[in-house]
């Protein structure tokens, strides 16, 4: 979807006290969400909006400079009787904006955990049912006779070398044939969804209302969603960290989720398996100082923001 023009500002401008945010979003052929959020932005409602008084004002400066860890703006809305959202804009005017303070949100629902997630009791109890899960499907399809039994490593590494011999030996035709009948064997299974995301239960596509922005899964959209309405401003996998000197497997990491205006990353991420718990040791070796601004969105924490924002969040997935 293209940026908003002056006409279009202007004309949202005229007429949002006069027609429904459904009338305005089909005479501008755009989105409801994206009528409610350019509203917001420009501080349009309904009825005469007072500004901000001195007394406001100097209330959200002292506000803003004794809570240096957290700014709680809830209760700070409470007290001035102002929609968080539009604290945020005036104090951005003002220039109390830290870009070193973390979003409220993420203070509460993060706290001192997420990276260290799989190290702590409750992930490593995930991680035991997983694999119990995974051993019962393992024995209930196991062939008679062979449960309990295993390859030793040597044999491990033997096959795997035999194995790739043979694929680089083979011709380019033989490699397009056996691919192809792999893909027909999972679309038979109906188990070849190329777009879908087995880690976080969501498919990749370009989300319309989030200026047709692709994402890999649905949880990541819901979180951008999420940042739009809390009038952050991210970017999208904007940069990749190169493991230098690493020349096999994870070589590199391209964080989700980029927050300018704090400084901070975000991964979402809803199961970890082994090569992601990998991205991350890397990452934290190679780049510890972004690690440390990197936030991990499980699904702990998903489902927290998702009880608080999926009745409120347009377009919710």
């Amino acid at each position: 979807m293209n940026k908003w023009t002056k006409e279009e500002e202007w004309f949202l401008l005229e007429n949002y006290n006069k027609m429904t945010v459904k009338e305005l979003a089909n005479k501008l052929n755009r989105t409801e969400g994206m009528i409610r959020s350019k509203k917001e932005r420009m501080d349009l409602r309904k009825g005469n909006c007072p500004l901000y008084t001195v007394e406001e004002k100097e209330i959200i400066k002292k506000w803003y400079n004794s809570h240096l860890d957290e700014l709680d703006l809830e209760n700070l809305s409470q007290i001035i009787d102002r929609p968080t959202t539009s604290i945020c804009r005036i104090a951005k005017k003002l220039k109390l904006t830290n870009l070193g303070r973390k979003p409220n949100w993420f203070i509460e629902e993060a706290g001192k955990r997420l990276i260290e997630y799989t190290n702590t009791k409750e992930g490593k109890i995930t991680q035991l049912k997983g694999l119990e899960k995974s051993h019962q499907i393992f024995k209930d399809n196991h062939p008679k006779g062979m449960l309990g039994k295993y390859h030793s490593k040597q044999t491990k590494n033997n096959m795997s070398k035999s194995t790739k011999i043979w694929w680089e030996n083979i011709s380019e035709q033989q490699k397009k044939e056996i691919i192809n009948k792999r893909k027909q064997t999972r679309r038979k299974n109906n188990k070849y969804k190329v777009n879908e995301n087995n880690f976080t239960k969501g498919k990749g596509g370009k989300r319309e209302d989030i200026n047709n922005q692709y994402f890999r899964s649905s949880w990541e959209a819901n979180i951008a969603r999420i940042l739009n309405y809390e009038n952050i401003d991210w970017k999208y996998e904007i940069k990749r960290f190169d493991f230098n000197n690493i020349e096999n497997g994870v070589i590199g990491y391209t964080p989700d989720f980029y927050l300018p205006e704090y400084n901070i990353w975000i991964e979402v991420k809803g199961w970890m398996d082994e090569k992601s718990k990998l991205r991350l040791k890397r990452f934290k070796e190679f780049y510890p100082n972004q690690y440390r601004r990197l936030i991990l969105i499980d699904e702990s924490l998903y489902n927290k923001l998702k009880m608080k924002y999926k009745n409120i969040v347009d377009n919710w997935e």
